[in-house]
């Protein structure tokens, strides 16, 4: 860890330091172009997802393009001058793995395919990442237990960048931000960076959400000027200008007068001049900055309890999950499920109001493994109200895993975790006065059950033959092991995942047969090294011998339970 940072060496006050005015701000909009102007009111309030706009030149090349692309790109990169390419070249020698096609190709679908500029935010990348990580963290793999060692319990505690369990409402992610809880007296402003850099990059793991970008929320409320630290700023705007994942809108929320007329002016002056156009400031009641934000994409549903919203953050959770995903990455298993949280952070808040506004996409219904599945939902451009989910039947026999239980509490317990909803959901279910003719081409509740099972409480043989064929080899893949179990995919035309005979898409049967696998292993007392089981009793989650209380997340963010949790966390880390 590094050692705290003495403010006395940032000026933190307006005194000599450059501000952005408003004079600069209406002389900077003035000189932009018609299609500037577009492009921004299409990043704000996501209009854009509703197009072609995220669609990127690499995406449509042929596969054949690929490889000649990628040449040029590393030509581009050897005709850079070399004091901007040493940390590359440096991590090709000691870490290929961390400049692979693939992670090439990440930076050429930013930039649409533009080789030279590609290049040169690459060649920056690497340049940032080396002077935020340090030559000892630079060129470890970007995870907990890699570039982020010893570093995930100061994250878990500070809570300063969070990422909020569900997108907007048009499938962007959004991340929260709390500069209030700073205190650069414990710590440096490059662990911070730190934070914020690693939570950004976990969106390259899917292509979708990364073309798609990041809304970040900014809470401002009790946030005073010692709070502001010029080099934190700096160090934000390289994070931006480096990462390949776009900053789609930055919001400020609730600004008080010093916030709003000293801290504001000198941290736009630092910003990069793309998101400094795609700021927006909300100021007013609580109720005045919810409808204000509505505008965006970003309704009450979807907005963090901190500011009023129905969406209980919780990053313990997150990094949890995290851990889980990062230990498959060791060749044990190749996760490709989404990465936002999942389980308890999905839970709404606690009054009756709320949950009764909440949809029921994160009020009652099965989480699946992320937010994925809610990317591709119909909104009409401008329109910010919600589609209500169809509800699942509770008194189902059944679930999507499969699972037999002797009992509906059990039953009724497989189904408390909620998800987002999937397209399915979104269809309105026939009800009885459909016609027999309307609903001949679909398959009705009861036949999609007989499809899992093969008999009254019997789970599907499929999984079954799945499970078993992962269990006996833990080294085969997913998707062979379920081809191993019977089920055979297609790739239907408008998904980007491929569906079986039943229309379950590919991810989804990963998430059950890795469910199943653990409960499996647990009936059968096999011990899983990956990473040891959490047994949860009364908002106490045990690892092993020793327990800490990660608990249920509350609206108030309880920073003695984060403490606690954050010390599991680190016992973890130090497990493996």
């Amino acid at each position: 860890m590094e050692p705290a940072y003495d403010s006395s060496t940032s000026s933190n006050d307006n005194d000599g330091t450059p501000v952005f005015t408003a004079q600069d701000e209406a002389r900077e909009i003035a000189s932009l172009s018609i299609s500037e102007l577009t492009s921004i009111r299409n990043d704000l309030t996501g209009a854009a997802a509703f197009s072609d706009a995220y669609a990127s030149a690499v995406a449509s090349a042929s596969r054949a393009d690929i490889p000649a692309a990628v040449a040029r790109l590393n030509h581009e990169m050897f005709e850079l001058p070399a004091s901007q390419t040493g940390a590359y070249y440096q991590a090709v020698e000691t870490r290929p793995e961390l400049v692979c096609h693939e992670r090439k190709l990440m930076f050429l679908d930013y930039e649409n395919g533009d080789v030279t500029l590609a290049a040169k935010r690459l060649a920056k990348y690497w340049e940032d990442r080396l002077e935020i990580f340090g030559p000892d963290r630079c060129f470890l793999p970007m995870t907990l237990r890699g570039a982020m060692r010893d570093q995930a319990m100061p994250m878990a505690r500070r809570q300063i960048w969070q990422p909020v369990p569900v997108t907007d409402a048009v499938g962007r992610t959004v991340f929260y931000f709390c500069p209030s809880r700073r205190n650069f007296s414990e710590y440096s402003p490059r662990e911070e960076a730190m934070d914020a850099w690693y939570q950004l990059e976990t969106l390259l793991e899917d292509e979708d959400l990364r073309r798609r970008g990041v809304v970040v929320l900014g809470d401002l409320r009790n946030m005073q000027r010692d709070h502001y630290c010029r080099e934190m700023e700096t160090f934000l705007g390289k994070i931006v200008e480096s990462v390949p994942v776009p900053i789609r809108a930055l919001h400020f929320c609730h600004p008080s007068k010093v916030v709003l007329y000293i801290v504001l002016p000198m941290t736009k002056y630092l910003m990069p001049r793309s998101i400094r156009l795609r700021q927006r400031v909300h100021s007013g009641s609580e109720k005045q900055v919810l409808m204000s934000l509505e505008a965006y994409g970003l309704p009450q549903d979807r907005m963090p309890t901190e500011l009023g919203g129905s969406v209980v953050l919780d990053i313990n959770q997150w990094m949890l999950d995290r851990l889980e995903i990062e230990s498959t990455e060791n060749g044990q298993l190749k996760s490709t499920a989404p990465i936002l949280p999942t389980a308890s952070a999905w839970t709404t808040a606690a009054t009756t109001t709320k949950t009764a506004r909440a949809p029921a996409a994160i009020s009652g219904q099965e989480y699946t493994g992320g937010m994925s599945s809610a990317r591709t939902s119909a909104y009409p451009t401008g329109a910010v109200a919600l589609p209500t989910a169809a509800v699942r039947d509770n008194n189902s026999a059944t679930n999507d895993t499969g699972l037999s239980s002797s009992s509906s509490d059990h039953r009724q317990a497989a189904r408390k975790k909620p998800r987002i909803a999937s397209p399915r959901d979104m269809t309105p279910a026939p009800t009885n006065n459909t016609s027999p003719v309307a609903r001949s081409g679909a398959k009705t509740k009861d036949e999609s059950k007989k499809k899992r099972r093969d008999g009254r409480g019997n789970p599907d043989p499929r999984m079954t033959k799945a499970i078993e064929a992962r269990l006996s080899d833990p080294l085969i893949p997913l998707f062979d092991a379920l081809v191993a179990g019977g089920y055979t995919f297609t790739q239907s035309e408008g998904m980007q995942d491929m569906v079986d005979a039943d229309g379950i898409t590919l991810q989804q049967r990963k998430n059950n047969l890795c469910r199943r696998i653990r409960s499996e292993k647990k009936k059968r007392g096999i011990e899983d090294k990956a990473k040891p089981a959490p047994v949860e009793r009364g908002g106490v989650v045990s690892f092993g011998s020793s327990s800490a209380s990660i608990g249920a997340p509350s609206a108030s963010g309880n920073r003695a339970e984060a403490g606690a949790a954050a010390e599991a966390l680190l016992g973890l880390l130090n497990q493996k």
